[in-house]
């Protein structure tokens, strides 16, 4: 239990990492675009070089998007697992109570 919250923990680290790069990536695309847009207008180019860059920036937002869904899910399933180990160790304690009354309640009849 301790080792799949560690991988998913390192999953979603992962992920968030890679959201990141991406996110990284996205800013560059556009700082390109925009670099591009100033070359088109100076230059006459063609519309089909910015559109083409808008395609690429749109790309990574969709990658980004997805990983975005990733980190959520992810961390529903870590929240998720969280629960199921608080609940385990209520039922450990609980069990626990029980052991010590009960070995209590023999030494006090022995």
């Amino acid at each position: 239990e301790v080792e799949a919250a560690a991988a998913l923990r390192r999953e979603l680290a992962a992920a968030a990492a890679r959201e990141g790069e991406l996110r990284l990536q996205l800013a560059a695309a556009l700082e390109q675009r925009l670099e591009l847009s100033a070359q088109s207008h100076e230059a006459g180019e063609s519309v089909a070089s910015m559109s083409a860059a808008l395609d690429a920036s749109a790309v990574q937002l969709a990658q980004c998007a997805a990983l975005e869904e990733t980190v959520v899910r992810q961390e529903a399933e870590v929240e998720a697992f969280r629960a199921e180990v608080s609940a385990r160790a209520a039922r450990e304690e609980s069990l626990s109570s029980q052991l010590a009354e009960a070995r209590r309640a023999a030494e006090a009849a022995a």
